[in-house]
């Protein structure tokens, strides 16, 4: 997954470098010799460059809209499942409701009884 991820971002990366060299190659055609081969070659990185932007964050976002949507439905199954579990069939007695998981216990100080 991470992967992927890392591609996509690559792949979004690349496609903004294609749209800067086309942008420069078009703000350097006043004085070149060659203008006909500077424009083929800057529109075709325009074009390269805008889908490999447009593809990367499509992917990005259906990939995130997927994600949210199995998120919220292992959400919807774990409140199901904690709500199936009533106090009538938790265990009694086991934890103290005075003294719960997380709680710190002083252990360095001594009774005065025992420290005499």
């Amino acid at each position: 997954m991470d992967r992927d991820k890392l591609r996509k971002g690559i792949y979004a990366i690349a496609g903004i470098y294609l749209l800067y060299t086309a942008w420069q190659l078009f703000g350097g055609m006043d004085g070149a010799e060659n203008t006909m081969l500077m424009t083929v070659f800057a529109i075709l990185f325009a074009i390269m460059g805008a889908a490999l932007v447009m593809w990367s964050a499509w992917s990005m976002y259906k990939e995130h809209s997927q994600g949210s949507a199995s998120e919220s439905d292992r959400g919807e199954e774990n409140s199901v499942k904690m709500d199936s579990v009533s106090e009538e069939h938790m265990p009694e007695g086991n934890v103290p409701k005075d003294n719960m998981p997380g709680d710190e216990i002083p252990t360095d100080r001594v009774p005065e009884d025992e420290g005499r």
